[in-house]
């Protein structure tokens, strides 16, 4: 979101999905288009882009890792 503040540009949420052992698919979302000059138009940006990512990874949750739960020694 910062790139999309400093150069005030369109944020376009995008993701693959893996179909077969080397197969993706491409999902392209709508852009979302916001005035980045005012801080409602950023948080109102950073809601719809976290409400897209929430949705995004329960639809396929199966393509997901939780790295952060595992623990490296």
């Amino acid at each position: 979101m910062r790139l999309a503040e400093k150069f005030s540009t369109v944020v376009l949420p995008m993701y693959l999905v893996r179909t077969g052992s080397v197969k993706f698919e491409l999902f392209i979302s709508p852009p979302i288009v916001r005035d980045f000059s005012r801080e409602s138009e950023i948080s109102q940006a950073q809601q719809e882009l976290e409400m897209w990512r929430e949705n995004t990874i329960r639809k396929h949750i199966d393509q997901w890792y939780m790295l952060h739960r595992l623990r490296f020694k």
